[in-house]
């Protein structure tokens, strides 16, 4: 099979050289056509697929950019996992839930990602999925990557804040924090300080993990509410929490509760309590500092 190579040329200048393969039949073995296409690609996207070629297939090479599509695109490029789908624009997610995904690799671009909007709607990403350190998914929907262990809330929009712009994460911390348990997997904080202006409230049995105290806060960012809550029973590492004369309660734990781990945490500023407990029972908590709280740093009930 012979290679074309050409040159592209945008606005008068000469752009990089492409090498095109050509290609005449579909993964299935039949032939390129018209109808085959339905419509689904640009016209300069045909010289693309090539069969056991690893590449990339940005998904604005397709006229109509929608999931439905990009399934199909990924039903066309093959089996063989060697071309990764790079989601470069935002994809709608329709609210019957749906996934996408199966022998491909998926990136996600700054600047792409999808749309979850309903908190009832569920989106899955069957394949491994690379994924930038900011705001890839939207919407209040659940998504699940059983390929990723370790999820960031900045996928979600949370942003460390700065000495000249505040940014509230809370939303995103929360949202991160449902979609890593279900599906299975763990939490991380990146370095930064995270303002939140409700209450960090992970779901049962979720493991979240700083990147240590010196390096990553939350940091509350609205009275008279506790700034974290374990009550689900979780594992918490490696984080500063910061009252900021503002949050009442830096860790809270109501009811008996079981199997709570928390190590290498520094608490301070709360206006009742650093570390709020009625009952816990079979866990472990080590290297905890609390300091300049104004009820009392500790009560266990």
């Amino acid at each position: 099979m012979s290679i074309e190579t050409s040159r592209l040329a945008v606005n008068d200048q000469t752009a990089e050289i492409i090498t095109r393969i050509p290609v005449t039949t579909w993964v299935d073995g039949s032939p390129i056509t018209d109808a085959r296409c339905g419509g689904l690609y640009n016209k300069d996207s045909l010289g693309y697929f090539k069969l056991g070629v690893a590449g990339e297939f940005p998904i604005s090479r397709l006229k109509n950019p929608t999931l439905a599509n990009i399934q199909k695109l990924i039903a066309d490029v093959g089996v063989d996992g060697n071309v990764t789908i790079v989601i470069d624009k935002i994809v709608d997610v329709p609210a019957n839930g749906s996934s996408l995904g199966v022998n491909c690799n998926i990136r996600i671009q700054s600047g792409g990602g999808f749309n979850v909007p309903n908190a009832t709607h569920r989106f899955a990403i069957g394949a491994p999925v690379t994924l930038p350190p900011n705001q890839v998914f939207y919407g209040e929907g659940i998504v699940r990557l059983p390929y990723t262990p370790n999820f960031d809330p900045r996928w979600w929009g949370a942003k460390a804040s700065s000495q000249t712009t505040t940014y509230m994460s809370g939303v995103a911390f929360n949202l991160c924090a449902k979609c890593a348990q279900d599906s299975s997997s763990s939490m991380i904080i990146p370095p930064g300080i995270y303002d939140l202006e409700e209450t960090f409230d992970p779901p049962a049995n979720l493991k979240i993990t700083g990147s240590g105290w010196r390096n990553c806060s939350l940091r509350g960012a609205t009275q008279g509410i506790p700034l974290v809550d374990l009550t689900a029973s979780n594992i918490l590492t490696d984080v500063f929490i910061r009252g900021n004369n503002l949050s009442t309660r830096g860790i809270n734990i109501e009811g008996v509760v079981n199997r709570v781990q928390l190590r290498n945490v520094r608490v301070e500023r709360c206006t009742e309590y650093g570390f709020y407990c009625t009952s816990l029972q079979n866990s472990l908590i080590e290297e905890v500092f609390i300091q300049d709280c104004e009820v009392a740093n500790f009560y266990l009930g």
